[in-house]
C-alpha cells in the first residue's frame, strides 16, 4: 500500500505543496516543542511528549527520504467535496401516531398534502441520488501542474562529465558536487535552493537537474556559480554512513542539516553527534530517529 502522505504532512503541521524549507522549519519548531526533555517534571506529559516526537520523526523521515530519492516532496491529489447545492435532499418521512403503524410512503398518493408538507416522486429522488453519486465518483483528479523546462543551447560551463584530468582529485575537495551526487552532497555543497520545481533546483539563475534521486547534469550561470567538479565522482564521495572521525562536512553530506547546533553536538530529533577538534568523538542514536552511522 501506498504511504498515507495526507496523514504525515498533517503530523508536521503544514499543508501538501509546501517547499522543502518549510517542511524542514515546521519540523523543527515543532522538535522542540514537543522535546521530552522540557516535560522532566510532569512524567505523564512527557509519555505524551515521546509518542508525539516519535509521530514528528517518522513523518520527517518518510518525507525526507521521498525528497532524497525524487528530488521534491510527495503530491496528495484531493477530491473535491461536492457543493450542497447539488446535493439531493430527502423529505423526512412523517411519524405515525403512537399505536399506529406507518403508512408506507410509496403506497401513498404522491398528488397528496400529508400534514402540510408534499411527498416528493420516488422516481425523482432516485434520479436525485444517481446525479449525486455520477457528480461525487465522477470528478476528476487534481491536476497536478507539470514544470517544462527549456534544453539551454548555450551555458557558461560544460554540462556533465568532461575529459579532465584532474576530475578525481577535484571530486575529493570539500564542498562540491558532481554527476552522481546525492541532494544531500549538493545541499552540502551549495546550501537550501532558492526553489525546487520537479527534479530541478534553483540557486539563482543557476540550475541542477536530478534523475534517481542523483545529480545527471547542471547550468551554471556566471552570476550565481555552483561549486562544482567536473568528472565522474569516486565511490567513496557517495557515502551513506559515517562513523567516528568524520568531518563536520561528511556528517552534513550523510545526515543533513541538523536541527541544533553548537561546537561539541549537533542535535537530530532526540539523537545526538558529538565533535571534538571538528571530528566525530561519538554519537547518541534514538531508535525514534536513527543516525546514519557505521558501527
Amino acid at each position: 500500500m501506498n504511504p498515507d502522505y495526507r496523514s504525515y504532512y498533517r503530523a508536521l503541521d503544514v499543508a501538501p505543496g509546501c517547499t522543502w524549507t518549510q517542511l524542514r522549519a515546521a519540523y523543527r519548531r515543532l522538535v522542540r516543542t514537543w522535546h521530552p526533555d522540557r516535560f522532566d517534571q510532569d512524567p505523564e506529559r512527557r509519555i505524551l511528549a515521546e509518542e508525539k516526537t516519535k509521530e514528528i520523526n517518522r513523518a520527517y523521515q518518510v518525507l525526507s527520504d521521498y525528497q532524497e530519492r525524487h528530488g521534491r516532496l510527495p503530491d496528495v491529489i484531493s477530491r473535491p467535496e461536492p457543493h450542497p447545492a447539488n446535493a439531493p435532499h430527502y423529505p423526512q418521512r412523517p411519524q405515525a401516531p403512537v399505536g399506529m403503524v406507518a403508512e408506507p410512503e410509496w403506497a401513498t398518493d404522491t398528488r397528496t398534502i400529508r400534514r402540510g408538507r408534499s411527498t416528493r416522486l420516488l422516481p425523482l429522488a432516485l434520479m436525485g441520488f444517481a446525479a449525486w453519486m455520477t457528480y461525487t465518483l465522477w470528478q476528476p483528479a487534481a491536476t497536478i501542474p507539470t514544470w517544462h523546462e527549456p534544453h539551454p543551447a548555450k551555458v557558461a560551463v560544460p554540462i556533465g562529465p568532461v575529459a579532465d584530468h584532474g576530475a578525481d582529485e577535484a571530486a575529493d575537495d570539500e564542498g562540491v558536487f558532481t554527476v552522481g551526487s546525492s541532494p544531500n552532497q549538493v545541499q552540502a555543497a551549495e546550501g537550501l535552493p532558492e526553489r525546487i520545481r520537479g527534479d530541478v533546483w534553483y540557486y539563482g539563475k543557476s540550475r541542477i537537474y536530478f534523475t534517481d534521486g542523483m545529480v545527471q547534469r547542471w547550468v551554471n550561470d556566471p552570476s550565481h556559480p555552483l561549486h562544482v567538479a567536473f568528472g565522474e565522482p569516486r565511490q567513496h564521495r557517495l557515502q551513506t554512513t559515517f562513523t567516528i572521525g568524520a568531518t563536520r562536512s561528511e556528517v552534513l553530506a550523510v545526515q543533513g542539516p541538523p536541527l541544533l547546533e553548537t561546537d561539541q553536538t549537533w542535535d537530530y530529533g532526540v539523537s545526538r553527534v558529538y565533535f571534538s577538534g571538528g571530528h566525530v568523538s561519538g554519537w547518541y542514536s534514538s531508535p525514534f530517529a536513527p543516525l546514519k552511522v557505521k558501527r
